[in-house]
């Protein structure tokens, strides 16, 4: 279980780095993260889509991506082990 919730600390950090832990610690409600603003946000996110900036995503490390896939491969295979027990 510890080993999981490091993996999946790890991830939340590759993927937003140190802004998301440390918001994940924060309890308090921002102004800007309003509902109101939400469709806004969404919108500004889809123009930044379209103007190409996914591509800065998929430059992944090796050594992250193997660490994914060993993820991946764990999973399924924590559901089809049981199967043939």
């Amino acid at each position: 279980m510890v080993g999981a919730i490091l993996l999946h600390l790890l991830i939340n950090a590759r993927v937003g780095g140190t802004p998301l832990l440390l918001s994940m610690l924060t309890w308090k409600f921002r102004d800007k993260d309003s509902p109101a603003l939400w469709p806004s946000h969404v919108a500004q996110w889809w123009s930044q889509i379209q103007h190409g900036a996914w591509t800065m995503e998929f430059q992944t490390a090796t050594a992250m991506l193997y660490l994914e896939i060993f993820i991946l491969v764990s999973l399924v295979a924590a559901w089809i082990i049981p199967l043939f027990r």
